[in-house]
């Protein structure tokens, strides 16, 4: 699981960086440190697995220290973002039957909150873990077997999904992504604003945890009541960036900043997914960013499908597939279509002689 080997790389390298979040570096050692206090926080007020808790906290950083607390008592988070995104209607759409608490944290902006837990009979944590000790993983009381973490789809390959990520699948996962991505101990990725409820957000910013390398994290905060936005070139202001991941959407604002807003950094690998980029996007983003430019092709629920190294104009008009992978496209009862047909991406792990698909 994610957290053992957080605490693992505690151990072994406990001063190596682990994250940076908005400019400010944790170690391994303290990152494990802040699990393990946020573990005493929710041991000790009983919430143990099994059951769902319901993660409301904008703030990236607090969302990974209190999700891998809980999943390593047991319980399996789902993570809607800031308090104003949680709705009745919300909730009835994840269809969870055993919330056993909704999490906050001060300083959000959470009109509403207390009284919609109240009417939907939730219990509502606002979490500040000041004064609170450490709970090792080791420590039998608190032994449970694992929870998972469910992401959200954005309805993109079709109707909106709900998917567990369980230990189990975040191992197969991150191998696959470090494998990829050549991620190492050395690694510093920046995953810049991806949604901790999303593939992107989750699956990527713990690739390096997996292999004892470094996550940048960059958002806006709330200070005072009110959101404070940054902008998205801002990320490639830190220095030793070795990869990062965007979308599209993401890079434009990136390539709207005025010329030299941002250092050229060759020595850092950039992977573009979450839709296709325009030819204009590929050049200036070789010409300004780094001549070591991906674009991926995933899904939440399909993880990765193809990653393909854009070392040309040409490139741009394929995807080459993960091994082991096959992708075909169906109709409506699952059967494929002749080609130059509309229909849809079906992605199966059967082996095949597919080794590129056409844009």
């Amino acid at each position: 699981m994610i957290t053992q080997l957080i605490f693992q790389w505690a151990e072994q390298t406990p001063e190596r960086t682990a994250v940076i979040y908005n400019g400010k570096a944790r170690s391994y050692r303290s990152f494990a440190r802040a699990i393990a206090v946020a573990r005493s926080y929710f041991a000790r007020r009983g919430y143990l697995g099994p059951g769902y808790a319901v993660l409301t906290v904008s703030n990236t950083m607090i969302f990974w220290i209190f999700s891998l607390a809980l999943r390593s008592l047991g319980l399996t988070t789902v993570s809607v973002g800031s308090p104003a995104k949680l709705s009745p209607a919300m909730l009835r759409k994840l269809g969870l039957t055993n919330v056993r608490c909704v999490i906050t944290c001060p300083g959000e902006i959470r009109e509403g909150l207390d009284g919609l837990c109240t009417e939907l009979g939730l219990n509502l944590l606002t979490v500040s873990l000041a004064g609170e000790t450490p709970l090792p993983l080791e420590r039998p009381d608190a032994l449970h077997p694992l929870g998972g973490h469910i992401l959200l789809t954005s309805g993109t390959t079709g109707i909106p999904k709900m998917v567990l990520m369980s230990p189990e699948t975040d191992a197969d996962v991150l191998r696959l992504y470090v494998e990829l991505f050549g991620i190492d101990q050395h690694t510093l990725l920046s995953v810049f604003d991806f949604g901790t409820w999303t593939g992107g957000g989750y699956k990527w910013t713990a690739c390096p945890w997996s292999v004892g390398g470094a996550t940048l994290l960059e958002q806006g905060v709330i200070e005072q009541g009110i959101e404070q936005g940054y902008e998205p070139y801002q990320a490639l202001l830190r220095p030793g960036i070795t990869h990062a991941i965007l979308s599209p959407a993401v890079l434009a604002d990136i390539l709207a900043a005025p010329a030299g807003a941002f250092p050229r950094n060759d020595t850092m690998q950039l992977a573009v997914g979450a839709g296709a980029m325009t030819r204009t996007q590929v050049e200036q983003a070789k010409a300004r960013i780094t001549s070591h430019l991906f674009h991926f092709f995933a899904s939440t629920e399909g993880g990765l499908i193809a990653f393909t190294s854009l070392d040309t104009l040409e490139d741009q008009r394929w995807h080459r597939l993960v091994p082991g992978r096959m992708v075909e496209i169906v109709d409506a009862s699952d059967r494929p279509v002749p080609i130059r047909e509309v229909g849809q991406v079906r992605v199966s792990t059967a082996g095949g002689g597919v080794d590129q698909l056409p844009r």
